[in-house]
């Protein structure tokens, strides 16, 4: 029976393309397991933070903060944070320079919705540069919004 890789490589034989198969398909296997680990360990963390359980924050950020999840997935998963603690909000800070406009999109509705202080109206202020439209206008309105209130306006004029 004819096969892909003997027509192409006609020095080998079927069993050696059979060979070469079961070892790409034990790798491939490995790498599923990878990827389905990543997959419920994202789902569990978006699931304890619709659910409002404490630990969600700390389950998210480290989604957050590996590369290995897709920006979809790193996104949503910014959105579900629930607190501001600084560690939270250093690490959207950090993430507005994500190469992925949609994570760093997340990031800017996170720090306009629950960050607070000097440092993220710096950091919203840096986003509007950014290469994508969409993060520009809502990093645009966060800073509009969080220059304008009276727990802003009363912090510079304390300074």
């Amino acid at each position: 029976m004819p096969n892909a890789c003997t027509s192409c490589l006609r020095d080998k034989s079927s069993q050696w393309a059979v060979n070469i198969f079961k070892i790409r398909d034990v790798k491939y296997s490995y790498y599923i397991t990878a990827n389905e680990i990543r997959r419920d360990q994202y789902l569990n963390a978006i699931s304890s933070a619709r659910r409002g359980k404490l630990d969600s924050d700390e389950m998210l950020r480290k989604i957050i903060g590996n590369m290995l999840y897709p920006p979809i997935m790193r996104a949503t998963a910014i959105s579900a944070l629930s607190g501001s603690d600084q560690q939270t909000v250093s690490l959207c800070i950090t993430n507005l320079y994500d190469p992925d406009a949609m994570v760093r999109r997340s990031a800017v509705e996170y720090l306009g919705a629950f960050a607070q202080g000097e440092q993220t109206l710096q950091a919203l202020r840096s986003a509007l540069s950014d290469s994508s439209r969409s993060m520009r206008f809502s990093a645009f309105m966060f800073c509009i919004v969080f220059s304008s209130s009276p727990e802003y306006i009363r912090v510079r004029n304390d300074s």
